[in-house]
């Protein structure tokens, strides 16, 4: 089914309604036009399954990383880097209002490099990705 995603859970899903049912679509984010169908009903949201990007958001780019769709470490890596800042601000401030009911405004300061600042890497054992 032809959907829209309307905005990004926490974990950086995107989020879209089936029958007024909130329901979360992996590798999506805010904007795009999918092609999904239900993966997991439970009784209040959805779990879907992406088939494909009809529309893409303006805010979409080509992850870098060659393990974007199988390994989850970089999932918002699919988002421009100044959305990627927005959202990242806009997730602090929710969960702040969430959690304290305090509304803060953070400071966001953007990195130099936006890639290749990483020092730590953590191998998982899973068969799907090919590591022992």
């Amino acid at each position: 089914m032809e959907l829209k995603v309307i905005d990004m859970d926490h974990q950086g899903s995107g989020i879209t309604k089936i029958d007024h049912k909130i329901s979360f679509v992996p590798k999506t984010i805010t904007g795009d036009v999918i092609d999904a169908d239900i993966y997991k009903e439970y009784k209040n949201y959805n779990i879907l399954k992406l088939n494909k990007i009809i529309t893409p958001s303006s805010k979409r780019i080509n992850p870098i990383c060659p393990y974007y769709n199988t390994c989850g470490g970089c999932n918002i890596s699919n988002l421009k880097y100044e959305d990627q800042l927005s959202f990242k601000k806009d997730k602090v401030k929710n969960i702040f209002k969430k959690y304290l009911d305090i509304d803060i405004n953070p400071r966001v300061i953007p990195s130099i490099k936006e890639y290749n600042y990483r020092s730590k890497i953590t191998y998982h054992n899973d068969s799907n990705l090919g590591l022992v």
